[in-house]
This record gives C-alpha cells, sequence and structure tokens, in this order.
C-alpha cells in the first residue's frame, strides 16, 4: 500500500508541490507525499509512517478510523448496523451488504435453476428463471450459452444447433428450418416461415 525510499531532489509532492528532498518520502499508489503531508483527509493528522484505510479514494487514519467521518468512509452491514472493516458480500442489486458472518444466503441469494445452488455473484435470468452463467447451457452438448441465442422447449434449454437438428419444422416453401418465434402452422400440419407464407398468399 505505501512504501518508504530515498529519492532525488526531483520528486515533488502531490499535496503541496514543493521539491521533496532526498530522504524519507511516502508513495501512495503513484503519487508522492513529504511525510507531513501525507495526511488523514478529514482530521489531517499525519499518517505518513502508519497503517490508515481508503473509503471513496480518500485516506483515513486508523487511530480512531477519524469515528465522526466513518459513515462517509465505511460501509454499514444490513443486519448488524456494524461498520464492515473487511470483506463484505453484496448479494445482486438489492443494495446490501454484509459481514461474511451476517450473510443469510438462504434468505438473500436468488438459486440457480440447474444446480439448485445460491447464486452469489453473476447471474442470468431468463424466462423468469435464474441461472449461474456456467450452468446456462444446452441439455445436449453441454455448450454454455451465455451471451448466444438459445431456445427453451420441453423444459429444456437447447443451442441453437441441437434445435436446429432435434426441434424446428422445415418451412414447405423453402424448405429451410424454422428458427423464427413466428411460425405459420396449417390445419394440414404444414409448416411455413411467416414470410414464406404471406408471400404465396
Amino acid at each position: 500500500m505505501m512504501k518508504e525510499s530515498s529519492v532525488s531532489n526531483t520528486k515533488k509532492c502531490d499535496k503541496c508541490d514543493k521539491g521533496i528532498e532526498e530522504g524519507k518520502i511516502v508513495m501512495d499508489k503513484e503519487k508522492n507525499y513529504h511525510w507531513d503531508c501525507f495526511t488523514c483527509y478529514h482530521c489531517s493528522k499525519p499518517i505518513g509512517g502508519e497503517t490508515y484505510f481508503v473509503g471513496k479514494d480518500k485516506n483515513s487514519c486508523e487511530a480512531r478510523y477519524c469515528k465522526e467521518h466513518r459513515d462517509v468512509l465505511l460501509d454499514t452491514c444490513t443486519k448488524c448496523g456494524d461498520f464492515i472493516r473487511d470483506d463484505l458480500i453484496k448479494p445482486g442489486d438489492k443494495g446490501s451488504q454484509y459481514h461474511p458472518q451476517c450473510f443469510d444466503y438462504a434468505k438473500s441469494c436468488a438459486y440457480c435453476s440447474v444446480c439448485s445452488k445460491p447464486i452469489l455473484y453473476a447471474h442470468l435470468n431468463a424466462l423468469n428463471r435464474s441461472y449461474h452463467p456456467e450452468c446456462f447451457a444446452c441439455h445436449f452438448c453441454n455448450r454454455t450459452l451465455d451471451g448466444v441465442q438459445a431456445f427453451y422447449t420441453d423444459d429444456l434449454i437447447i443451442c441453437k444447433e441441437d434445435y436446429e437438428k432435434r426441434y424446428a419444422q422445415t418451412c414447405e416453401k423453402c424448405e429451410k428450418k424454422i428458427l423464427d418465434e413466428t411460425i405459420i402452422k396449417t390445419e394440414d400440419d404444414i409448416y411455413y416461415h411467416k414470410l414464406c407464407y404471406y408471400e404465396d398468399s
């Protein structure tokens, strides 16, 4: 996070814009500071040689966490109301966050329609069902269908190629497989693409 080094006077402090003489320098990300210029955003206490915290791109001293400004820096656990200092879980797009120990998977997560496990991160929604991206796959060839055309027939997720081989009807006029949403079926069980049917009408 931060390191100490000796530099020549070519370095400039990102806070006061003055040259930094040889000696101790605080380097934070790609910025350089004098020890005394690297301060807590809220209380202005120098934090050059101490542990510090970053919240919303602002540095905060460890000593008090700038208690009067913690709400600006730290997320609050939706369940227990305490500040979250370390790891947090943000389920889906519900706008809440939790300590890992406070998070109730059973109540907070959608469950995958294929594997029945909770969905903690990225997910897909199709036909009012939720899926892990890796579980949203063709029933026949197991190819994942995240971001590609998929068909849903007989309660199965099917890729275009397998749907065409196993389910798609053949158009009476053009003799190609019908993959459109709208399909015309006559009383004689003859199938047409919508455009092919109306061209003959």
